[in-house]
């Protein structure tokens, strides 16, 4: 089964749908079921869609600090994005210090529309 619900394009703007918590236990598995779900797409600005995470421990945030160094490395300068953020990922993401480096939106949709004006 794969933890990546679905991803597509909208507006240029690469979105993850996540399919369930990001944790310790399945951190390897989230990330390979993105890097199959993403093969041949160029992806530029990326939002993870975090509706249906409840739960995310150190590591799960730790495997999202991972990708946007990856892209960064890359000489990409992407945006990363997260939308529908549960309060639980919010709270770990203020206690452990990482919130500013993501982008946090309320929506999908302010997501791309934001990340799509900032890409042009």
């Amino acid at each position: 089964m794969s933890r990546i619900k679905s991803v597509e394009i909208l507006d240029a703007v690469t979105v993850v749908r996540l399919g369930e918590n990001v944790t310790f236990t399945n951190l390897n598995d989230v990330q390979d079921d993105f890097a199959r779900a993403t093969k041949g797409i160029e992806i530029n600005n990326i939002v993870f869609d975090l509706k249906e995470v409840d739960l995310a421990d150190s590591a799960g945030v730790a495997g999202l600090i991972n990708f946007l160094q990856y892209m960064r490395s890359h000489g990409k300068k992407s945006r990363v994005a997260l939308a529908n953020v549960s309060e639980r990922v919010r709270s770990l993401l203020v206690i452990s210090k990482t919130e500013y480096l993501f982008e946090v939106f309320g929506s999908v949709s302010t997501a791309v529309a934001e990340l799509k004006v900032g890409s042009k």
